[in-house]
């Protein structure tokens, strides 16, 4: 019954679409400073600061994803032991 609901499979989804999206940020990031290089702009220090928060909160989330990820895998494997050793 509980397979039916399809939960873990969602949550795997969900797990990979939010961690596609911070490849994308950290894509856009990477570009916007390559661009800059080739331009050979100096950043202001308003830009300097945002570029340090940006990369602070890319960390975060990252360690966030790997996180819950692995938080995921350990109840995914925890209850597929309890099936096994319950198991009729």
């Amino acid at each position: 019954q509980f397979d039916a609901l399809h939960w873990f499979e969602e949550v795997v989804r969900k797990y990979k679409v939010e961690e596609e999206a911070y490849n994308e940020k950290q894509a856009e990031r990477e570009a916007r400073k390559r661009e800059q290089a080739t331009k050979k702009q100096k950043e202001t220090t308003a830009e300097l600061i945002d570029d340090e928060e940006e990369v602070h909160t890319l960390q975060l989330t990252a360690k966030r994803i790997e996180l819950n990820r692995r938080e995921f895998d350990l109840l995914d494997w925890s209850l597929n032991g309890a099936r096994i050793f319950f198991k009729d």
